[in-house]
């Protein structure tokens, strides 16, 4: 197989996925999201999380005028609205920064490091429907695994855990966003998927 060996024994990202790796597993590539290209919120979200926080401060200072114990009803959507603009704002940004993706030669690692400790999602190669391509800009793209039936996830604390999607249901642990090489780390991941 003639795809890029890399040695990161001292590296932060290599740190990030070393307690995850299995013994005897051989990491073949790592990388972040968004190196290259800037983040940019999705415009549909931004404008719809302004929208409802604007309505929601809209609706609450009609409300306070007509009686003023009214509007503590409008204060959850409030809340909700404010969490909706930061989310995609600024929350959604600073976990890209904390994730780092890893191909080894048994599956892909996604891990997200937390408050709470390091999040990894693994997928096995012999699980991996296909691996389509998308969103590509230069070298730069994003790499969406569709997965039918189970994943593997192990939590921060390395326990184990199966669970369970939809078939062909993309979610935020579905794939590689926005990583450079992107054409050849989907190369070296459809030559490691078992045909049948």
């Amino acid at each position: 197989m003639n795809y890029y060996q890399y040695s990161y024994d001292r590296g932060e990202q290599f740190e990030q996925i070393r307690p995850f790796l299995m013994e005897g597993e051989q990491v073949l590539w790592l990388g972040k999201p968004y190196t290259s290209v800037r983040y940019r919120p999705s415009l549909p979200g931004l404008l719809f999380s302004l929208f409802f926080f604007s309505f929601s401060v809209f609706w609450i200072s009609g409300a306070a005028r007509a009686s003023g114990f009214f509007a503590l009803f409008g204060l959850p959507f409030l809340a909700f609205g404010a969490g909706m603009l930061y989310t995609t704002l600024f929350a959604t940004g600073r976990r890209l920064k904390n994730t780092v993706y890893a191909v080894t030669d048994r599956r892909t690692l996604i891990t997200v490091k937390t408050r709470r400790g390091t999040q990894c999602t693994a997928h096995f190669f012999s699980t991996l429907g296909y691996v389509s391509l998308c969103d590509v800009r230069g070298d730069s793209g994003t790499l969406l695994f569709r997965v039918p039936g189970e994943s593997f996830a192990v939590n921060g604390t390395a326990t184990r855990s199966i669970t369970f999607s939809a078939p062909f249901a993309p979610n935020l642990h579905s794939g590689f966003l926005m990583i450079d090489g992107v054409q050849h780390v989907q190369q070296m991941i459809v030559q490691q998927i078992p045909h049948p």
